[in-house]
C-alpha cells in the first residue's frame, strides 16, 4: 500500500536551504562582500584625499609665500626672536627715537620717543597719535605683536579641536648687536593678506 509522503514533503519545501546551518550563517562571504565594504572604503578614501589636499594646499601656499618674498626679508625661526630680545634685554638702549613705516593695520610713517623705557611720544604721519596706540609701537611692543603670531603657528599646530588659528608666514630681520626689530612681515596663509613694519631711523638719546 503506497505510502502518503505529502506531509513530509510539505515539510521538505519549507526548511530554508541552509545546508543544514543557521539562517545567521546561510551566507559566510556576506560580510567580506565588497559591494557592502565599497561605502566605508568611498569615505575613507574621501577623508584621506580631504587631509592631503590640505596638507598640499598649505604646502603650496608656503611655497608661494616664499617665491614671491625671495630676496626681501629672512624667514623667521622661533629661535630668531628669543636670540634677539635677549640681545636687546643686554644691549638695548632705554631712551630712543626712531622713525617705522608701518603697512599693516596701521599704514603711515610712525614717529615714537621712548625715555627710559616709557613711551612719551608718538606721531602718525606728523599727527599726534592717541596714548592708546603708544605702547604698541616701543620696540617692546613690537616683540610682543612677534611673538603673538608665533603662539598663533604654535597653536594652529598643536591644536585638539576646536577653531584653528589661522596659521602665519614671517619674516624679519634684526640687529645683530643690540636685537632691534628692524624690519617684519607677516603673511596669513589662507587669506594671503600681508603687513608689517620697517624701522628707517633709530636714534639712541643719551
Amino acid at each position: 500500500m503506497p505510502q502518503d509522503n505529502s506531509g513530509h514533503e510539505a515539510d521538505a519545501d519549507e526548511l530554508p536551504a541552509t545546508n543544514g546551518q543557521s539562517e545567521s550563517a546561510a551566507d559566510p562571504l556576506e560580510s567580506s562582500n565588497p559591494a557592502r565594504r565599497r561605502p566605508r572604503l568611498r569615505l575613507r578614501s574621501v577623508l584621506l584625499g580631504a587631509v592631503i589636499g590640505s596638507a598640499a594646499g598649505l604646502i603650496g601656499m608656503i611655497s608661494l609665500v616664499v617665491f614671491l618674498n625671495r630676496g626681501q626679508l629672512p624667514i623667521m625661526r622661533p629661535g630668531d626672536l628669543k636670540a634677539a630680545e635677549q640681545r636687546w634685554r643686554l644691549h638695548g638702549p632705554a631712551s630712543y627715537k626712531m622713525d617705522l613705516e608701518g603697512t599693516f593695520e596701521i599704514k603711515g610713517q610712525m614717529h615714537v620717543e621712548v625715555r627710559n623705557g616709557e613711551v612719551t611720544a608718538m606721531s602718525l604721519d606728523r599727527r599726534p597719535s592717541p596714548p592708546r596706540l603708544w605702547n604698541l609701537w616701543s620696540v617692546s611692543g613690537l616683540f610682543d605683536f612677534i611673538e603673538t603670531d608665533l603662539k598663533r603657528n604654535e597653536e594652529a599646530a598643536h591644536h585638539e579641536g576646536g577653531a584653528v588659528p589661522e596659521p602665519v608666514f614671517q619674516q624679519a630681520e634684526f640687529d645683530s648687536d643690540n636685537g632691534l626689530p628692524r624690519a617684519y612681515q607677516r603673511t596669513e596663509l589662507v587669506t594671503g593678506q600681508s603687513g608689517g613694519w620697517r624701522i628707517v631711523k633709530f636714534d639712541p638719546v643719551p
